[in-house]
């Protein structure tokens, strides 16, 4: 009974928090969806889902920096050159 109390209690959190970030990031004059509402009950449900995603998205915004550019496998194709002659 505790892990279902503690599940609706971070579900409701979220969808709060979805909703709240949702009103405040939206750019004045950009059009709104119909039922912001669900849409934060949904994020709110599904939190352990959109916590992996945000999880996934970090590691790969991570991996993705200039500072490991240096670290690429050297591949050899800096060496291969178009020519101009058609077969």
């Amino acid at each position: 009974m505790l892990w279902i109390a503690s599940y609706l209690v971070v579900a409701t959190a979220i969808a709060i928090l979805a909703l709240l970030l949702a009103e405040w990031s939206r750019s004045p004059g950009a059009p709104a969806p119909q039922h912001p509402g669900a849409l934060a009950a949904l994020a709110g449900l599904l939190w352990p889902a959109v916590v992996v995603g945000l999880i996934q998205w970090g590691l790969i915004a991570a991996l993705a920096t200039p500072q490991r550019s240096g670290n690429l496998v050297h591949t050899g194709f800096e060496e291969l050159r178009l020519t101009g002659a058609s077969h």
